[in-house]
């Protein structure tokens, strides 16, 4: 009998993503490293992992997991790069793309979304600034 690892956590995240493509073991590292639990709100932790949209604030959803990991792989990113990001949300892409870019900016138009993305990085040791 064979056993199959069902995967969970971060891991499912990027098994979602080589599914729908991505190749970059940089990005799908990235993913494996960066827990998406701590990018949305706690109502829909349970939904942390599933490759979906999550609701926020301000009648926004979150980015798809794997549809995020497809636009940072479409980058090339090489770790010397300087990034913008428009939309910051609750801040996982700013996340994932810190680990891959020299530097992120991203800016966000809902003042309390961009205060829950700063918190929510710095939590994660993303080094922020604000101003």
């Amino acid at each position: 009998m064979t056993r199959y690892k069902r995967e969970t956590g971060p891991e499912k995240l990027a098994a979602a993503a080589r599914a729908a493509g991505v190749a970059d073991p940089l990005v799908l590292d990235a993913m494996r490293h960066t827990p998406r639990a701590a990018f949305v709100p706690a109502a829909y932790a349970d939904r942390a992992y599933d490759d979906g949209p999550v609701p926020i604030p301000r009648h926004q959803v979150t980015t798809q997991p794997s549809l995020c990991a497809t636009m940072i792989a479409a980058l090339r990113l090489d770790g010397t790069q300087q990034v913008l990001e428009v939309g910051t949300g609750y801040g996982y892409q700013a996340a994932l793309l810190a680990r891959l870019a020299a530097r992120v900016v991203s800016i966000e138009i809902w003042p309390d979304l961009a205060e829950q993305a700063w918190r929510n990085l710095a939590a994660q040791g993303s080094a922020m600034s604000s101003s």
